[in-house]
């Protein structure tokens, strides 16, 4: 099964940046600038897993994690919050927090767990 990322951020250099690493570990990549394209994104293809900003241009992270559980099939799929707001809670529905900048080791620990069909 192909490890399928949707990167979601309004940062281009950070997605682009982040996605240049995922897809040298063997992940399949995409990015969304926006929560609409995102949400957009999701209907025509389901990740295997979400790293989702919490801070977006056009609706907030926990806007977006909201609608994406309500879409069939993806209130299972995990979301990774990155932030730079350090006294951030991870918000309800997220798998986990990671605070900018962060650790690549740290990132793809998550992701790995995020994407064991094991668990």
């Amino acid at each position: 099964m192909a490890r399928h990322v949707l990167i979601v951020d309004d940062d281009a250099q950070i997605a682009s940046l982040l996605g240049i690493l995922l897809q040298r570990e063997g992940y399949e990549v995409a990015s969304a600038q926006s929560g609409r394209e995102a949400l957009e994104q999701v209907e025509q293809e389901t990740p295997s897993v979400i790293i989702l900003d919490l801070h977006m241009p056009d609706m907030p992270g926990s806007e977006i994690i909201e609608r994406l559980e309500q879409i069939p099939g993806l209130a299972d799929v995990p979301i990774i919050v990155a932030t730079g707001d350090t006294g951030a809670d991870t918000p309800k529905g997220a798998m986990m927090k990671l605070t900018k900048p962060f650790n690549i080791s740290e990132l793809l620990a998550a992701l790995e767990d995020a994407t064991d069909p094991n668990n």
